[in-house]
């Protein structure tokens, strides 16, 4: 996932004045998402990214549940979780932007897409510049590891995700994010069946004023970067606050989870009237592949 610049920003943006309990660092891997595990070595590559996807995809809202039920009693977690919330804002806020970008003539493309996110990092790191902070520790690591696997084996006990595969994952993710560091800012130009593209942060915003489609509503918007930012931090700071008191003890479970909802971190809309999209790239391999098998 390139959008590694935007998620972490989100996450500090979204606390606003207050600090984190523990560690900065526990809010930004938290930041990553169930996208920590689309961090992989090749043979575990098919396990963990379905499950990454099942994650964006499915009983989202049971699944954040649980999550925040598994962190409550540690601040390292708490922060983690906190980060957690705000991908999945940023993703339901931005993701059907990006994915309105992303189609071509030919169908969705998931280069196209990684273009698009990539300029999303480029026009946030020209307005607020970058950001360090210092890496977690290995018991903080193991402390994060275990409650995420713990929420996910009361979400999907069929899920199979051990404790050292997550803490795998979670070195990858950050190695990851060292390495998007590297990468080129600005524009990301990529080859796809639409042939050569590249994207500014200025094309964005003018593809946001001429108008885009909601690839799954059919509604036209006229959202941008700024808006769907702000929409973002909105709904991040709305269920940290609402996280809060769920582990303070005021606000209940029915409660969080009405305020959580159960939305596809792609369409932002309920799951389960999310339609998923296939990449015109992944039908190419397919293609391919049936070719030679005949």
């Amino acid at each position: 996932m390139p959008s590694i610049y935007m998620h972490e920003y989100i996450a500090v943006a979204a606390l606003g004045r207050r600090e984190c309990e523990a560690s900065p660092a526990a809010l930004a891997l938290g930041a990553y998402g169930p996208d920590a595990l689309y961090y992989h070595d090749p043979l575990a590559a098919g396990r963990r990214a379905n499950l990454g996807q099942r994650l964006h995809s499915t009983r989202t809202g049971d699944f954040i549940l649980e999550l925040m039920r598994a962190c409550a009693a540690s601040a390292v977690a708490r922060d983690y979780a906190r980060g957690f919330l705000t991908h999945y804002a940023a993703d339901c806020a931005f993701h059907p932007f990006v994915c309105a970008l992303s189609m071509t003539p030919l169908g969705y493309s998931s280069l196209r897409h990684m273009a698009v996110e990539r300029a999303l990092d480029a026009w946030l790191t020209g307005l607020a510049g970058t950001h360090a902070h210092a890496a977690l520790d290995e018991a903080e690591r193991v402390e994060i590891a275990r409650a995420f696997c713990n929420a996910v084996a009361r979400w999907s006990p069929d899920a199979a995700l051990t404790l050292s595969d997550m803490l795998q994952a979670m070195r990858r993710c950050r190695m990851g994010r060292v390495l998007g560091r590297l990468g080129e800012s600005g524009t990301l130009r990529v080859s796809s069946e639409s042939g050569d593209t590249s994207l500014t942060p200025e094309q964005l915003q003018a593809h946001a004023l001429r108008g885009w489609v909601h690839p799954w509503t059919g509604l036209r918007c006229h959202d941008g970067p700024f808006e769907l930012l702000g929409t973002a931090l909105g709904r991040a700071g709305e269920m940290i606050a609402a996280t809060e008191r769920y582990w303070r003890g005021p606000l209940d479970a029915a409660g969080l989870r009405a305020v959580i909802g159960d939305m596809s971190y792609m369409s932002g809309i309920d799951w389960r009237d999310t339609r998923p999209l296939r990449p015109i790239e992944l039908e190419r391999l397919r293609a391919v592949r049936n070719a030679f098998r005949r």
